[in-house]
């Protein structure tokens, strides 16, 4: 770097505890700016297994919140803390988590702020910018907060483990700066500096390089050699490195190879070496012009050929060979430039991440090392003209990250953003289906799938999301079998296809014994999925003697998703079936319809219960009432709500009416054409209508004796004795213990003679 252009001796310092207030306040507005229209967006990707799908965010025992399932958070008990934390707060509400995810990622650029801070006071590099040291700290501090960069680590909730890890990162740089430079009570920062390394291990890998950063600015920035940093501060970096003995324990428990990570993952070391080439030029790219910002770049991103990447290795070459001859001229700079490919090696070098071969969160802390050197490069040549040009540049990424941050708020805009920019991407076009299901545009879900499997035929998840949406239509019953078939076929451990085939077999008439093995087997995989536990306790429930697994399956629904609509609905059901259980079952009825108010069964079935309990009769009909104004065409709201109407002495013409409402939506009620018929003699004496009701419901139902003896009583008082006779005479055969239908053919015999 160059002498600074700007007279030290002559300018005034800026240093002091209100111009760093001053600072800190910049970096808290300017965050504040970027993120305060983020807070809203919902769950996505691996937000729903790292919270929604991980039961020990929900259970505070200790064992399960450091030993947390496979997925985002296994291995990183720290991390799965923090979502617990959360969890207990605020529930399944997106908004608290971003919240959080924020105010870490605040805290990480004003720990980057005091980092630089004392950085910059270091004799090595006072000369050129220990005046500014605040104003610089700052500048940079806010730079790379609101670079839009950042967005893919902080609005991402389950990235929350980039940000975590960078707070604990630069807060072991910072404690160790304070540590070098103090004349006492170092030996509590140095404390600090290895706990801060600890945290980072438990909260992501990449943390591993932590003790090699540090050694490297020391050797630069302070002792001027990495044997005499060694030797003079040897207690401090055992402890460091001891911090990689943790963090290995934590990833051999956590069985991190079995995640589509390291050299068993699939992908061959040098196909993903190759590959980085690539994503660290694409890196470099979006730091300096960030667009197009990409959610998930999807597992087509790996290349096929050598040749595709030949051009990347050279540039990349020349960049090496710039940050030795950087180093050569000044170290501290060659520090900080090496130490962005540093913090992307564990994720961007040869050791396979089969999934995901490029992720911009990754860029979180390598883009805090080039924002320091870009800054410093311009203010050492620019002198303070930079401060304003780095204020126009911070301003301009205030607005392009809160543009950023809008594509977060609908996940069906996100994964459409993601696919104009990365067309090629089975993955996005699983999700992409996945979230039109959830809309009720099945067909478009359906051509999503299947553009994601003409992309990666072996999509297990493209494949089993088909099948589920086949399962929608009963015609498609037997394509949704072979979806979920042939899932099992490319990964018989798939729990979620083991479901949907349970959920299919169980539709068929002897398909239940399958559907129970496959629904035994879908829990044995994941025991925490609550739709699991609620379809076979749908299916126990079925099955004579077996109500009470039946139940326990609802409530271990209920145990893993406390707003589970349909567990509720299902519980209030079975309760139904058992004395005594009534006011248990109106609870889980009122939970269902709180949660989804517009549930018209739920309506109905709260209705029926009701209905049969005392004095309960006006909220019955309120309950039909509500189903009726959701869907009009509901044929049993409005055949409940006659009969509670005929029980009520002078409202027989609305329960008429009512009936007839309920037969023009379904005319093959026999009990409706029964009780319009009764309700007819009785309220309006229409005899023929009656009759009309009567044959009705005995054509439906020829065994219905009640129906052929009122129907006798009829023609008899429209004097048509010989067909109430023939009606009396069937009535008694179907049921001889009828003595009023054997009184009154007796009756009708006498006057005959």
């Amino acid at each position: 770097m160059k002498t600074v252009l700007v007279n030290a001796g002559r300018d005034r310092s800026v240093d002091g505890p209100w111009s760093a207030l001053a600072a800190i306040a910049g970096i808290i507005a300017a965050v504040a700016g970027g993120y305060l229209n983020s807070f809203h967006g919902p769950f996505i990707l691996d937000d729903k297994l790292a919270i929604l799908a991980n039961p020990s965010v929900a259970d505070w025992h200790v064992g399960a919140l450091f030993r947390p399932p496979e997925g985002t958070t296994a291995g990183r008990p720290l991390l799965n803390l923090t979502f617990a934390a959360n969890w207990m707060l605020g529930g399944s509400n997106p908004w608290g988590y971003h919240l959080v995810n924020t105010l870490i990622h605040l805290l990480a650029a004003i720990t980057l702020f005091g980092a630089m801070r004392r950085a910059l006071a270091l004799p090595t590099i006072r000369e050129r910018f220990g005046n500014w040291a605040i104003p610089l700290s700052g500048l940079i501090s806010v730079l790379w907060a609101v670079h839009p960069l950042q967005t893919a680590a902080v609005t991402y909730v389950s990235q929350r483990a980039e940000c975590l890890m960078g707070l604990f990162y630069l807060f072991t740089l910072y404690a160790f700066f304070r540590a070098a430079t103090a004349s006492r009570h170092h030996a509590g920062w140095y404390a600090a500096s290895v706990i801060a390394c600890f945290c980072g291990m438990a909260v992501k890998e990449v943390m591993v390089t932590a003790p090699v950063l540090v050694l490297l600015f020391d050797s630069c920035l302070i002792t001027h050699s990495p044997w005499a940093a060694l030797r003079k501060r040897r207690w401090y970096y055992a402890g460091l490195v001891g911090s990689w003995i943790f963090l290995a324990s934590l990833m051999i428990n956590a069985r991190v190879g079995d995640q589509g990570i390291g050299f068993n993952a699939g992908v061959p070391w040098w196909l993903y070496a190759l590959t980085e080439a690539k994503v660290v030029l694409k890196y470099l790219g979006l730091f300096f012009f960030p667009h197009p910002l990409v959610f998930d770049y999807g597992r087509e991103f790996f290349v096929s050929d050598w040749r595709e990447v030949l051009p990347a290795i050279m540039v990349l070459a020349v960049i090496f060979a710039a940050i030795i001859a950087l180093w050569r001229r000044s170290k501290p700079a060659g520090a900080v430039a090496g130490a962005c490919f540093i913090l992307l090696a564990p994720t961007s070098s040869f050791v396979p991440i089969a999934l995901q071969p490029m992720a911009e969160s990754r860029m979180y802390l390598p883009s805090a090392a080039l924002t320091v050197l870009v800054a410093l490069s311009a203010f050492d040549r620019f002198g303070r003209k930079t401060l304003m040009g780095s204020l126009l540049v911070a301003a301009g990424f205030i607005a392009l990250t809160a543009q950023r941050n809008a594509d977060y708020r609908n996940e069906l805009r996100l994964w459409k953003d993601t696919l104009a920019k990365q067309p090629v991407n089975s993955r996005a076009l699983t999700h992409l289906g996945a979230a039109l299901a959830r809309d009720g545009d099945s067909v478009a879900a359906i051509a999503s799938y299947e553009a994601a499997l003409r992309i990666d035929p072996g999509q297990v998840e493209a494949t089993t999301n088909l099948g589920f949406e086949f399962l929608k239509a009963p015609e498609l019953l037997e394509k949704a079998i072979g979806c979920f078939r042939h899932a099992l076929q490319l990964n018989p451990k798939f729990a979620s296809a083991h479901h949907g085939l349970a959920n299919a077999l169980s539709k068929l008439a002897d398909g239940s014994p399958d559907a129970m093995f496959h629904y035994v087997e879908a829990l044995r995989l994941n025991p925490y999925s609550a739709a699991a536990h609620d379809h076979f306790g749908v299916l126990l429930s079925t099955v004579p003697g077996r109500s009470l697994e039946a139940v326990e399956h609802f409530n271990r629904a209920l145990q893993l998703d406390a707003d589970y609509f349909g567990a509720h609905y299902n519980l209030a059901n079975e309760k139904t079936k058992i004395p005594g259980a009534e006011g248990e079952a109106a609870s889980h009825y009122r939970s269902a319809l709180r949660l989804k108010p517009d549930f018209v069964a739920g309506h109905v079935s709260y209705g029926m219960l009701l209905s049969g309990l005392p004095g309960k009769s006006a909220e019955a009909m309120q309950e039909y009432r509500a189903a009726i104004s959701i869907d009009p065409n509901c044929f049993p709201a409005h055949n409940n709500l006659a009969n509670e109407l005929s029980r009520i002495p002078g409202r027989e013409v609305e329960a008429i009416a009512e009936y007839r409402e309920t037969l023009r939506l379904n005319p093959d009620l026999p009990d409706a054409h029964y009780l319009l018929a009764a309700k007819l003699v009785a309220a309006t004496g229409d005899l023929s209508g009656a009759i009309e009701h009567y044959l009705a419901a005995i054509r439906l139902r020829p065994d219905f004796a009640l129906a052929h003896y009122n129907l006798a009583v009829a023609y008899a008082r429209r004097g048509q004795e010989q067909e109430a006779a023939r009606y009396f005479e069937s009535a008694l055969r179907l049921d001889p213990a009828l003595d009023a239908a054997r009184s009154n053919l007796e009756r009708l015999r006498s006057a005959r003679k």
